[in-house]
């Protein structure tokens, strides 16, 4: 049976996830900060002396070949000068370090005679300002860079990150909380919290096309699941094997020429 981690496994997404990978006949064991269990480690990724304890579960864990780091928040919800700077801190370590410091703990537990794949969750403010989020929109930025740099070193195991859009989950509680310190995204929020958005099962078949592509097509990248034509069958796939400078962190512009 094939094993699945699902770092933040009681977020909404995770939840979500774990049910249909259990459908597909995989072994699901993850972690949670607010529940534990004997599938569920509870780890809360704001705690670092909890993230180095986590080395103590790493047996249970032998063998995976899908990691799946859902845990995050959006909050501080403010513009960066009226924010507190340790929150700001918080996020990071919540968004970024502790989620990169389990994967590299893990990465010497993985399967070894099968695809290994790692998928992160891309957020708001790729392609724009998103403002009065600044530590959200940053770690986020952080997350898609470092795909691409940890697919460069590693040719045994696929690095993808995943931007679902909106999807009706309990982190859009954080903005709503806000109020008026999320500006505009707050009545953009309660608008989108009427509607469905992208449901679980849509980034569920995204996450299983990431899994069945080439490594060259997939490893490294940045995708959209609302705006992506990987619904196309092999056409997407082909044109990023193609071209390895599609879907990656790039000014407008770019191009590999020295001047």
């Amino acid at each position: 049976m094939k094993k699945s981690l699902i770092i933040g496994i009681t977020s909404d997404i995770g939840t979500g996830i774990k049910n249909r990978l259990e459908d597909d006949d995989w072994q699901v064991l993850g972690t949670s900060s607010t529940y534990e269990s004997d599938s569920v480690f509870k780890l809360d990724l704001a705690d670092p002396k909890q993230v180095e304890l986590f080395t103590n579960q790493l047996d249970q864990y032998k063998d995976w070949s899908l990691l799946c780091l859902f845990a995050g928040t959006m909050e501080p919800i403010g513009t960066f000068f009226d924010t507190d700077f340790s929150s700001w801190e918080k996020n990071f370590r919540i968004n970024v370090l502790s989620q990169l410091r389990v994967l590299q703990m893990l990465w010497e537990y993985r399967a070894e005679f099968t695809d290994v794949n790692v998928c992160f969750l891309a957020g708001g403010g790729t392609n724009s300002t998103f403002d009065n989020y600044s530590a959200y929109c940053l770690s986020k930025i952080a997350l898609i860079k470092f795909v691409e740099l940890i697919a460069s070193e590693n040719t045994d195991g696929k690095f993808f990150i995943i931007g679902p859009g909106f999807m009706k989950t309990k982190i859009h509680n954080q903005t709503l909380r806000a109020g008026r310190k999320a500006g505009t995204n707050f009545q953009k929020t309660e608008i989108f919290m009427e509607n469905s958005g992208t449901t679980l099962d849509k980034l569920y078949q995204h996450i299983k096309w990431c899994i069945a592509q080439p490594r060259n097509a997939v490893s490294g990248r940045n995708f959209s699941t609302v705006h992506d034509s990987w619904e196309s069958g092999t056409d997407l796939s082909n044109l990023l094997v193609k071209n390895s400078e599609l879907f990656k962190l790039r000014r407008v512009g770019f191009h590999n020429e020295t001047i």
